[in-house]
């Protein structure tokens, strides 16, 4: 399936890319960083390289976009919410 880039601008420029499958997510790459977060609810479900207080960051940018981000997934896919 296809990816839906989504760009955060910030000090570094983070790729989010929206992927399909049973539960809602998003991966967030930074060169040869990657992190993949479950949407609903958010969580952090696999990192590779990113550091702690990088993560936490990364989520609050999530919290701070999680409709916008949602409102990807479901464009991106065609499914509804409820």
């Amino acid at each position: 399936m296809p990816h839906n880039p989504l760009k955060f601008q910030k000090s570094l420029n983070w790729l989010c890319r929206i992927s399909c499958g049973l539960s809602r997510h998003i991966h967030i790459d930074c060169g040869n960083l990657s992190a993949k977060f479950w949407l609903e609810p958010v969580a952090l479900a696999r990192n590779v390289g990113y550091a702690a207080h990088q993560l936490r960051e990364l989520r609050k940018l999530i919290e701070s976009h999680h409709t916008e981000l949602l409102e990807a997934w479901y464009g991106h896919f065609g499914a509804k919410r409820g």
